[in-house]
């Protein structure tokens, strides 16, 4: 995680008390960059409306099986061939022995397994949702496919940053539907082709960034 950054935000915009944990002390969460450390993220039930305005006829990005019409699933969707577990990421363990864990909410935790941990890990405190093998006895999860949801209450999305035609968006890794951003900062913008997280709120067809964060280890 490098430097700390901030998005100038209107006065109009109120963010929830937590998000100065972004822009304040890391603690543990050092391991996001520029936009803020992790934030201790919420643990809102799977499907929640996402905050902003409505795309009437849109499909949104990340969208859960049955929001397209028809009951379509969008493409980048998590659905079906895995199981999926969506909760808030946690770690612990020791240096030898790290423990990555999803905790879902009411139903505890699941722990996280397989070569995509460490990717989980570089999002400890946010709301996550990984689809893979999944076992018990005790609760794991192998996850082959990763979809950030939430950092600290506000929709969020993870992919390639990158500008075509004079617009910036975001590229899943998924192959799923592009996130058009609305006017990112310079701070962000400097780290076009890298893997970043954007956290904000819908404006129309664009998504406002509140805060955001570049994933340096993210293999």
């Amino acid at each position: 995680m490098r430097r700390a950054s901030r998005v100038a935000l209107p006065s109009r915009v109120a963010l929830p008390s937590r998000v100065a944990l972004l822009w304040g002390a890391c603690g543990a969460f050092a391991v996001l960059a520029l936009g803020a450390c992790a934030p201790n993220g919420s643990s809102d039930s799977e499907g929640a409306t996402p905050p902003g305005a409505e795309r009437p006829g849109a499909e949104r990005p990340g969208a859960e099986p049955g929001d397209a019409p028809g009951g379509a699933t969008p493409p980048g969707a998590m659905a079906g061939g895995a199981d999926c577990v969506t909760g808030t990421v946690t770690t612990g363990g020791t240096q030898f022995a790290p423990l990555t864990v999803i905790r879902v909410e009411g139903a505890g935790g699941v722990s996280v397994q397989g070569p995509l941990t460490a990717r989980v890990r570089l999002l400890t405190g946010t709301l996550v949702t990984a689809c893979g093998t999944r076992s018990s006895s005790p609760e794991r999860i192998e996850p082959v496919r990763l979809q950030l949801r939430e950092v600290d209450g506000m929709t969020a999305y993870l992919g390639r940053l990158e500008q075509r035609d004079a617009e910036w968006r975001l590229v899943p890794g998924d192959a799923g539907l592009a996130v058009p951003l609305s006017s990112p900062p310079a701070a962000l913008t400097n780290a076009a082709g890298q893997t970043v997280w954007v956290a904000g709120a819908w404006a129309g067809e664009v998504f406002q960034v509140l805060s955001f964060g570049v994933l340096e280890g993210w293999r």
